[in-house]
Formats: C-alpha cells, structure tokens, sequence
C-alpha cells in the first residue's frame, strides 16, 4: 500500500498534532516562566543604581519597593512549581509581568508624574515579558492594555501636559504594536517548525514499522 501524503496525514491527525503542540507549548511555557521571574527580580533590583543618580533623594524609599518586587516575583516563582494548569501557569506569568509594571508606575507616581523618565520602564517591561514568557499575541495585547492605561491613569491625575502625554504613550503604544506583532509572527513560527518536526517524525515512523505477516507457530522444544 502506498504511504499517504503528508496533507493526508495532517488531515487525518490534526486534533493529535494540536495535542502534541500544545503539550510541548505548556512544558516550555513553564520553564520560560521560571527564567522570567529570575531575570525580573535581578533587573529589578539592579535599577537601585539607576535611583541612586536619578532621584537619589528617594533612593532608599525605591529600594524598599524594589525588595518587596523582587519578594512577590520569588512568591510567584515558587507557586510556579506547583501543579497549577496551563491556565495556571499563564496567570502567573501574567503576574509576573505586571509586578515590575506596577513598580515603575509607583514610581512614575512619586517623581514627576506622566513627565517621568521612568515610564520608559514599561517599554523595556512590555518587551521582556514578550519575549521571555511564553506568551500568545491575546497575552501581549492584555499586558500592553495595561501598561498603556496604568500610565494613561497616572498622567490624567497629575496634570500631565498634553504633548507630554501624547508622546509618551506614541511611544509606549509603538512598542506594544511591536510587542503583539512579533508574538503573533512567532506564535505561527513555532507551530510550522513543530509541524514539519511531527510530520517528519510521524513518517519516518511509519515507514519503519516492519510490515510483518502472521508468524508460524514455534514447534516443540528438541524437534
């Protein structure tokens, strides 16, 4: 019999290879999420010196927020070897994201407001969480909206100039544009390469399987 084509063989176990997908998906979500809530908390905490040259007024206030950022995202990322779930764990991840986000908007609050350079931390927050969690284009967009709306908040309840505010969030939108684009590219990136993978291995299998006819019985011992 002739082995089917690879659309058919797609055709036929497209609900296994979604499976399998998304199986390999949670096993690498977990991981990255781990990395993620490890690499937050040193960046957190290495901003002190940032806060020591830019306001260093406010410098030992900032590092005592920055201990209780890097506490939560060690919370999180002991919760993470739990047995949470795929949607476990992606909720953790979310927190993990947002944990830093809400850091800087305290921050931005207690400087100068929508005028803060520190905004510019969403930007650099929004970017890593994409590209360190393992996360869908649906992820991205809910993370984006609230970095995007956070400092939309903090900006309208300080006054913040117009053209201040516009700036600011053009760039901070920009960068979440890019942020949901490039999860979106990836995510479709990943699913071809774990396809032809599959698809590769799921036929190589097959054409290995000894085509085998029905086996004579073993005769009596000694004969």
């Amino acid at each position: 019999m002739d082995n089917p084509s690879p659309a058919r063989v797609l055709e036929q176990n497209w609900q296994v290879l979604l499976g399998d997908y998304n199986e390999e998906e949670q096993r690498t979500r977990v991981a990255w999420t781990r990395r993620a809530a490890v690499i937050f908390m040193v960046f957190v905490l290495a901003g002190a010196a940032m806060d020591l040259i830019a306001y260093p007024a406010k410098a030992a206030e900032f590092l005592r927020w920055r201990a209780v950022c890097a506490g939560v995202l060690a919370i999180l990322l002991g919760v993470s070897f739990l047995p949470v779930g795929p949607f476990g764990i992606r909720g953790i991840g979310h927190a993990i994201a947002a944990s830093p986000a809400v850091l800087v908007l305290y921050m931005v609050l207690l400087t100068a407001g929508g005028v803060s350079p520190y905004y510019a931390g969403l930007n650099i927050i929004m970017l890593g969480s994409c590209l360190l969690l393992r996360w869908r284009v649906v992820d991205g967009f809910v993370h984006a909206s609230f970095c995007l709306s956070g400092y939309w908040t903090i900006a309208f309840a300080t006054n913040t100039p117009v053209e201040t505010t516009a700036t600011s969030l053009a760039f901070l939108t920009t960068t979440a544009v890019v942020c949901c684009l490039g999860l979106y590219f990836y995510e479709r990136l990943r699913f071809r390469v774990y396809r032809v993978r599959w698809l590769a291995g799921k036929t190589a299998a097959e054409q290995a399987a000894p085509e085998t006819g029905p086996q004579p019985a073993p005769g009596p011992e000694g004969s």
